[in-house]
């Protein structure tokens, strides 16, 4: 075990020399794909980060002999002196307009809600959403997987560009298939199938332009689109419904010819390892959220216009999550010891989730008061806007466990949630209101233990 640690000493002593810390070490181990069972097997240390340790500490003062190897007691090894110092902030104008740029496009829906009916509208936007949320999933997955098998960084970023640009064209056939789908096979009208491919278009698109990093042009598209959803309330006579759904369809084509859609050279081969829980949480996710959706779209009123509130604030949400979790990321340099990383994790955690649910309810009775005044409001209502407030700090979690890469325990999590709402709501004969406020509560506490639990290596 001695030589197999001393050839590896040599083999990445400028790195480890130079390295900041033991994290850094650890990272580069990783990196070089050295897992924990490989540190155990190979080199005699009880993972990653005690062989970490051992290259670094003999960088350090020189030594070539192995230090001892006992098992240490769960601490994460840093470097000494530990930094103190109060987390920076992670705030920015640019993180700030991701939220903003996930709230124009709802300045649009009254004028789709007013031209096509709610029904059909929703029915539209869930559909669209969905299939927008899962290919735009993969698809993300597999430009990171062309950009991590490729050595060069900069031609890395061009062939995942690349890739991403074709998944989208991909995308958008799938969209307008669905769209005819609801059309031909749901008898619904034109309209509806348009919104639906425009939708899932909108997604993907915006996904590509993140990306890309073409923000400045997404922002201005996109408060074009927002401008004439506003003019149309206001003056609908000025600005009559099908004008909004003009813009917006021409917006959205407007993001794939700026993302420059189907272009670009061929892409390395991506291998599919670590793709089954990735797809896995899209569709348990997708499910848990449409179960209750599509059952309140059938009863009509209010309801399905309930959950309104939770998609205004998912823009606030998201870029909550992004800070925390660079919050978390610099606790884990503060911290010496997995108890105290996690004791000092809780505090920006809670405060972020209360964040969450305070900005959500206040979004829900915004619509509260909309449904009040045109006499949709009831029980089940107030019981589904009740459910947003719980609901966002759930998926503010989700973003922060699928950045550590927990998506096995995400699905299984969903999965739970869609299978406690099936069973309340089939077998036990309670109303879906309730079904799916008792399995959102139970989801917000999973993820919370989830999180809380992570191995701390994951949050680097």
């Amino acid at each position: 075990m001695t030589a197999a640690v001393e050839a590896l000493g040599t083999r990445l002593g400028p790195v480890v020399t130079e390295s900041v810390d033991v994290l850094h070490v650890a990272a580069v181990l990783e990196s070089s794909g050295i897992t924990d069972d490989l540190a155990r097997d190979r080199y005699g240390h009880e993972d990653v980060f005690a062989l970490a340790t051992t290259l670094r500490a003999r960088a350090s003062d020189g030594s070539t002999t192995e230090r001892p190897t006992t098992p240490h007691p769960g601490t994460i090894p840093a470097a000494a002196p530990l930094r103190r110092e109060r987390p920076r902030s992670a705030s920015g104008v640019s993180s700030l307009g991701h939220g903003v740029i996930y709230l124009l496009p709802a300045l649009s829906m009254p004028a789709l809600l007013t031209l096509v009916g709610t029904r059909h509208a929703l029915l539209a936007l869930v559909v669209g959403a969905a299939l927008g949320w899962l290919w735009a999933v993969v698809m993300t997955w597999r430009a990171y997987g062309v950009l991590s098998a490729t050595a060069s960084s900069e031609q890395g970023q061009e062939h995942a560009a690349a890739d991403l640009r074709r998944s989208v064209l991909l995308g958008v056939v799938a969209g307008t298939l669905a769209g005819l789908l609801l059309v031909v096979v749901g008898r619904t009208p034109v309209v509806v199938g348009v919104v639906a491919a425009s939708v899932t278009a909108a997604q993907l698109g915006t996904t590509l332009l993140f990306f890309l990093r073409r923000r400045r042009a997404l922002v201005v598209v996109l408060v074009v689109q927002g401008t004439v959803g506003l003019s149309n309330l206001v003056a609908p006579a000025v600005v009559p419904a099908w004008v909004v759904l003009a813009t917006f369809v021409l917006s959205i084509a407007s993001l794939l010819v700026i993302g420059g859609v189907g272009r670009g050279p061929a892409a390395p081969a991506v291998a599919l390892v670590g793709l089954t829980p990735v797809l896995g949480y899209a569709v348990a996710s997708v499910t848990f959220l449409l179960l209750p959706q599509a059952h309140f779209l059938r009863l009509g009123g209010g309801l399905p216009l309930a959950l309104a509130g939770l998609f205004l604030t998912m823009g606030f949400v998201e870029w909550r999550a992004g800070l925390l979790s660079r919050r978390l990321r610099d606790e884990l340099s503060c911290s010496d010891t997995p108890a105290r990383f996690r004791l000092r994790a809780s505090g920006p955690v809670l405060a972020e989730v209360l964040a969450c649910a305070a900005v959500t309810a206040l979004g829900a009775a915004a619509m509260l008061l909309v449904l009040q005044r045109a006499g949709l409001l009831s029980a089940g209502v107030r019981t589904v806007a009740l459910t947003t407030v719980l609901l966002a700090p759930a998926y503010l979690l989700a973003i922060v466990l699928a950045n550590t890469g927990a998506y096995a325990w995400l699905a299984s999590c969903f999965a739970a949630g869609a299978l406690v709402e099936t069973l309340l709501s089939v077998l036990a004969r309670a109303p879906m209101t309730s079904a799916f406020v008792t399995a959102t509560s139970l989801l917000l506490l999973a993820l919370g233990a989830g999180l809380l639990t992570r191995p701390v290596q994951h949050f680097r």
